[in-house]
């Protein structure tokens, strides 16, 4: 196990989050990609490794009291939104397609709606359909 000092707050912590949990999807439908074509190979502990890392980065972002702020910010930044879609775009592999956006918008549906906070909600929802649109 590793263990950083690094301490984030606010808007680095939520912007952290949220780039770490874009990489763990793409991370975790690589590793499933895996098991396409015709010499399959098992990644399922691969695959659960980055699902895992994805739910606690989106519950990191998504809990902190500075999210709300941060994510209408991140929506506005064409820089910031390129480069999310660009790591969570569908793509078609030799044998397959492997599609991160699915497994980021589920993950980060699932952070909103355990806060219990409508305007959580809300946010989450405006943040994924500009994602999509993009």
């Amino acid at each position: 196990m590793q263990v950083s000092n690094v301490s984030f707050q606010g808007k680095k912590e939520v912007l952290r989050g949220l780039n770490k949990a874009v990489k763990s999807a793409y991370n975790a439908e690589i590793s499933r990609s895996y098991s396409f074509g015709p010499r399959p190979e098992y990644r399922g502990p691969m695959v659960e490794k980055f699902k895992g890392k994805l739910e606690a980065y989106t519950d990191m972002a998504v809990n902190d009291d500075m999210f709300l702020p941060v994510i209408k910010e991140v929506e506005n930044n064409k820089i910031v939104m390129s480069d999310f879609v660009q790591n969570l775009r569908s793509k078609r592999l030799n044998y397959g397609d492997i599609s991160p956006i699915n497994l980021f918008s589920r993950a980060m549906t699932e952070s909103a709606e355990g806060t219990l906070n409508e305007n959580v909600q809300k946010a989450v929802k405006s943040f994924l359909s500009k994602l999509k649109e993009y």
